[in-house]
């Protein structure tokens, strides 16, 4: 799985290209993506937009202010899409358990998405952990979240789905 708006992007234009093909044949789009590049494209998506549906949906998790120079430019984004007439929103998944599920931060980015015009906001309350994924995760639990792993290992043991709950 890759992001539409990868860095290469920039150098190769394949969404723009891809676009273009959608557009000449009146198709539709759903984009997911975690960059603002997709405005580079906002001229394409109005054409496409005018023949059938366009969807943008821009994955944040967290509206943590250390992490505002990630989210911000996507929430800019959702705005000038939205503005434009382009249906945008969030993807707020995975919400991370003990990390990124506390209720305060989840309705703060609902306000903070309602405030740049998000006409949605889909979300899966809980993370899936294959088990060549979960050692790789939980390498990162500790270098980035010490004691968090612990926690992931009593509370789901070996599950597959690491859905939030009440603690």
């Amino acid at each position: 799985m890759s992001d539409t708006y990868n860095p290469k992007e920039l150098e190769y234009e394949q969404t723009r290209g891809a676009l273009k093909i959608i557009s000449k044949y009146n198709f539709g789009v759903a984009i997911d993506t975690k960059s603002d590049l997709v405005l580079r494209d906002l001229d394409l998506l109005k054409e496409i937009n005018k023949k059938n549906n366009v969807i943008i949906k821009f994955t944040i998790t967290t509206p943590h202010d250390d992490l505002s120079k990630i989210i911000e430019p996507r929430l800019e984004a959702i705005k000038k899409l939205t503005d434009n007439g382009i249906y945008a929103g969030i993807m707020l998944n995975p919400v991370l358990p003990f990390i990124t599920d506390k209720e305060e931060d989840i309705k703060y980015l609902v306000k903070l998405a309602h405030e740049h015009g998000a006409k949605f906001i889909h979300t899966y309350m809980g993370v899936t952990l294959r088990e060549n994924q979960r050692d790789y995760y939980y390498e990162k639990l500790d270098k980035y979240f010490p004691n968090i792993k612990e926690k992931y290992i009593n509370y789901y043991k070996n599950s597959y789905n690491l859905l939030k709950k009440n603690i």
